[in-house]
């Protein structure tokens, strides 16, 4: 083996510099809406650079937020991954063929918009591509995400057709992109026949004001399909339409329109915008109503869309369309169907986040389980239950029925790693009065304990139960409202909202926990009807409430039973043989016991354990 006798030694690179990158500014952006940043860089030496663009916001690996897409709503982390460098300095965040899909949300490539206000960190590094000597240059820049927002289409839907041969209305959200801070005084249109990557636009018009609405015709050589791209002039932000048609407009002006429709982004909890293809000269005629309600309520529009508010959430509505010229309505569209948005968190319900448990850390909380009433909740992993935030409201398996006037004992264990040392709490807020809010008056209670440590698995958990009575002044219906359960230690939670500094035993605080949010179901107090009185006062069912079976007492002869859960649904069914009924497969909760003989029909409330 030779044996090196001088050690390795530097040098300065002195025939290739670094390239050097232009300034950047920094934008202001609506929320809920993609961008682009551009950077373009000098090389001395003539080399070929390659550019990169990073987001460095970092955050602890189980922080995770409200939501109910989850991703976009996180008030810290980076919402943008890394990705190989290009020849071009421009980075469309998302990536352009996500945005011309209609996906400005997509977990599977770690890319979306910010839905909440805050501030984005960048920075873009520029490699020259010299093969013997290669160097590189960094430069910094921020986005602040705004609230307002977001700035897309208005009316332009998948059944929309623009006129090669008559006027077009095109509309947009301005969301106060026109004034401070984003100062968007103006904005270019273009459109282009790639739909999958957009990689070739063409101007429609250079630059309009940006008032939320321009009126031009489609190019007269220009027929098929096309996507639309709106710019602001000055700013970064951008949005792409749906697919629509280039076509020719409609000879008959009483036919009913066509292409009713409307996005489901547009339809919203009170409001929702339905679009059709407009008819050169015509004002416009819309009914709607709920779905079975006998009675239209009318609306007019001077334009190819409407903006119907005040409407019910979580109801589904009907809607017909018909020209007016001259005063004389046509005929009226077939009907359309949408139903309204319920309650959601990030618009409705407060977002939360406790900035991070990390299990490497000598202390965190986490919820590992939850019964209560047919809910049974379970986290399935040590990382899901260290999460600081799940949300479950979207997942129909994970629905809580409740019933109004009802007790109910929620049975519950916190997974901690404080070494049996620390109080534990677990708190849970229901929006009684469904109002979005969760209000304090609406904490349904708390719990707290000092968890039992295991030394073989060196973790500690905390077993306890909660017990509550839901109010008879709290909603009860069809629609949904939310529950929140907060896992905390050393002290309870300062909140349901935010970001919940739990205060520390000694002094300061700490930003860590666990929350989760499950939707509810809220039913009214059930009765019994009865057909025969005093018949119905002697059959009765034992013990209630039962485990595994119940017997049914007084009942004459051969009967048919079913067994429906507090919000309707039939859930057991069958024949009553030998004066008994098993209910061993029920989950915990209320139910509706109907027993039919040949004569009447009794029905009793039963619980099971």
């Amino acid at each position: 083996m030779d044996l090196k006798t001088t050690c390795g030694t530097s040098e300065n690179i002195t025939d290739n510099t670094a390239p050097v990158i232009a300034a950047l500014t920094a934008y202001t952006i609506p929320k809920g809406t993609p961008y682009y940043l551009d950077a373009s860089a000098t090389d001395a030496q003539g080399d070929a650079i390659k550019y990169t663009w990073e987001q460095y916001d970092s955050v602890n690996n189980l922080t995770s937020i409200s939501g109910d897409s989850g991703w976009g709503y996180n008030a810290e982390g980076s919402i943008a991954r890394s990705f190989f460098g290009t020849a071009s300095g421009r980075r469309y965040f998302p990536s352009l063929p996500l945005v011309m899909a209609g996906k400005l949300t997509n977990k599977a490539t770690w890319e979306t918009v910010s839905y909440i206000p805050r501030v984005l960190h960048y920075a873009v590094t520029a490699r020259d591509e010299n093969a013997l000597r290669p160097m590189l240059a960094s430069l910094e820049t921020t986005v602040t995400v705004g609230n307002d927002g977001p700035f897309k289409f208005n009316g332009i839907t998948s059944s929309t057709t623009l006129y090669n041969n008559a006027s077009n209305t095109i509309t947009w959200n301005v969301a106060n992109t026109n004034t401070a801070p984003y100062n968007a005084s103006n904005v270019k249109i273009e459109y282009t026949t790639d739909l999958v990557n957009g990689s070739t636009w063409t101007e429609l018009v250079a630059s309009t004001p940006n008032t939320g609405s321009y009126t031009g015709q489609m190019p007269a050589n220009l027929t098929g399909a096309v996507k639309l791209k709106i710019s602001a002039i000055g700013n970064i932000f951008y949005a792409v339409s749906p697919q629509v048609t280039v076509g020719t407009a409609p000879t008959s002006a009483t036919a009913a329109p066509t292409g009713v429709f409307a996005l489901p982004s547009e339809i919203l909890r009170t409001t929702a915008r339905l679009s059709w293809n407009s008819v050169p000269g015509a004002t416009y005629s819309i009914n709607y109503r709920k779905v079975g309600e006998t009675n239209w309520q009318n609306t007019t529009s001077s334009t190819s869309s409407v903006l119907l508010s005040g409407l019910d959430d979580e109801t589904n509505y009907e809607a017909q369309v018909a020209t007016v010229m001259n005063n004389v309505p046509g005929a009226f569209s077939a009907n359309y169907a949408f139903k309204t948005k319920g309650l959601t968190t990030g618009v409705d319900y407060c977002l939360m986040t406790t900035g991070g448990n990390n299990l490497n850390a000598p202390y965190y909380s986490g919820l590992i389980q939850l019964d209560l009433s047919n809910l049974a909740y379970f986290s399935g992993n040590l990382g899901n239950a260290a999460k600081t935030y799940l949300d479950f409201s979207d997942d129909p398996t994970k629905i809580v029925n409740l019933t109004k006037g009802t007790q109910y004992t929620a049975s519950f264990r916190n997974l901690g790693h404080d070494l049996g040392t620390y109080s534990d709490f677990l708190e849970i807020w229901i929006d009684y009065n469904r109002n979005g809010v969760f209000e304090s008056t609406e904490k349904v209670g708390s719990h707290a304990a000092v968890p039992v440590y295991s030394a073989a698995n060196q973790l500690s958990f905390h077993d306890g139960t909660i017990t509550f009575t839901v109010p008879t002044t709290a909603y009860a219906g069809d629609k949904t409202l939310r529950m929140r359960v907060a896992s905390t230690f050393f002290n309870a939670a300062t909140g349901p909202c935010g970001v919940s500094s739990v205060p520390v035993q000694g002094g300061g605080v700490i930003s860590t926990g666990g929350f989760r949010d499950f939707t509810v179901k809220i039913s009214e107090t059930l009765g019994v009807t009865e057909t025969n009185s005093t018949k119905a006062s002697e059959v009765s069912i034992y013990p209630n409430p039962a485990d595994t079976f119940v017997e049914v007492k007084n009942l004459k002869g051969k009967a048919d039973y079913k067994i429906y859960s507090a919000d309707g649904r039939l859930v057991q069914e069958g024949k009553i043989d030998g004066q008994r009924i098993n209910v061993a497969s029920l989950l915990k909760g209320m139910y509706v016991v109907t027993i039919k003989d040949e004569k009447d029909t009794y029905n009793t409330k039963l619980i099971k354990k």
